[in-house]
């Protein structure tokens, strides 16, 4: 053995069975590391019982790796004595892992060895399996492509083959499987067979999909947010959370449920509260239309919502609350930019006719409700493009004057 990174690892071939019990007893002693290194343990004890009786005198070689032998120092220290239990210890070995399926096919691809890890992962018993071509757990586009037969001829090739991919088991369910093909060849180098290693990696797979998932969902919201505020020039904020709601000012008419006969509760409250805090005429107008259409989308789509009026002297604000499923993210820029967009073929003009009746909206839509919070000042702001800088053209008067007169 060689010391690595990983702690010990063992070299690629057995030249007797001293080593085999070197091997077993490094094993035992957790001298062996994890993940690929374990693998290759098992499945070169598995293939050494498999050809014991061929290569008794011989060795198994992986010639995609240096041949090499275990230095007799490291066999005198492991402290394990060559008996006639050895072959039955190692075979109880092999047969008994369940964290690793491990199996031997012929050259052909057909199953000549199966252990119990085998069986826990694929549902397989050996008396169902041993004889079967090992496509029988592939899926119908792998087998059609023919996947299982490229993957023996690779490691064929190159004495070792590695891939995750998706198998099936004997149920019919899928799992993410982490696979290791080796081929085993004799001492004259003639192919005998593969041996493969599979692991059961869904949950892994399934926790980078959705990290995945949420990393894109996290990127396409911030990206829908950065866009939805320049093309609204400010008027609309998407929030992915509540921070970054605005912080509520002092309550005016205190948080209270309605239903689409009861509309006018919405429009009657932000009515008195615009004019008690001094908004006037169209400014009045405009926030009780935008605050009537926010309404309207929750009971449309949630039956059941919320309205709360805030403000200060010039300022107001209205909030909206629904426990509906929330804007799908594929829908947002339709459901706030297109004007009458809508899912449930109920009339009004959406998003579109709030940010042209509102100064500020603020929109948090969850699959759990959404938040909207309309806020109008007294006096209508300052459009944006009145600040944007303009270009002078800087030329003298006569050549101006040149080019207007052609």
């Amino acid at each position: 053995m060689t010391a690595g990174t990983d702690g010990p690892s063992i070299k690629s071939w057995y030249n007797s069975d001293r080593q085999t019990s070197i091997v077993y007893a490094c094993f035992l002693r957790g001298r062996l590391g994890s993940g690929v290194q374990q693998e290759d343990i098992l499945l070169r004890i598995a293939a050494h019982l498999l050809m014991e009786a061929r290569l008794r005198d011989g060795y198994w070689v992986n010639p995609a790796r240096e041949r090499e032998s275990v230095m007799p120092s490291e066999a005198s220290n492991t402290g394990v004595i060559q008996d006639s239990s050895t072959e039955d210890q190692l075979r109880l070995l092999v047969e008994s892992v369940t964290e690793y399926a491990i199996f031997l096919l012929d050259t052909g691809g057909h199953i000549m060895s199966w252990n119990m890890g085998a069986q826990r992962l694929k549902g397989y018993t050996a008396s169902e399996i041993i004889g079967c071509h090992f496509s029988i757990f592939y899926t119908p586009q792998d087998i059609l492509s023919g996947h299982p037969q490229q993957e023996l001829a690779a490691a064929a090739d190159e004495g070792r083959y590695e891939e995750e991919g998706w198998r099936i088991r004997k149920d019919g369910t899928r799992f993410w499987a982490s696979v290791v093909i080796t081929a085993l060849r004799d001492k004259n180098g003639c192919l005998c067979g593969y041996g493969k290693v599979t692991r059961d990696f869904t949950e892994r797979k399934i926790a980078e999909e959705t990290r995945i998932d949420t990393m894109r969902d996290q990127i396409s919201r911030s990206f829908l947010r950065d866009i939805l505020y320049s093309v609204t020039e400010g008027r609309l904020r998407f929030c992915e959370d509540e921070s970054q709601l605005p912080p509520s000012l002092p309550c005016f008419v205190d948080e209270t449920s309605f239903n689409r006969t009861e509309l006018r509760i919405v429009r009657s409250s932000v009515r008195d509260a615009a004019l008690a805090m001094g908004l006037t005429g169209d400014r009045v107008h405009d926030i009780v239309t935008a605050s009537a259409e926010a309404a309207m989308n929750a009971v449309v789509h949630a039956k059941q919502a919320t309205v709360k009026v805030c403000g200060l002297p010039n300022t107001m604000q209205v909030w909206i609350q629904d426990n509906g499923t929330g804007i799908e993210l594929t829908q947002l820029h339709r459901a706030t930019l297109e004007r009458g967009y809508t899912t449930r073929s109920s009339l009004g003009h959406g998003f579109w006719l709030m940010l042209h009746t509102c100064d500020r909206v603020w929109l948090r839509s969850m699959s759990s409700g959404t938040t909207l919070v309309l806020e109008q000042d007294a006096i209508a702001p300052r459009p944006a493009w009145l600040d944007r800088p303009r270009r002078v053209l800087d030329l003298p008067l006569r050549d101006a004057a040149l080019e207007l007169t052609g």
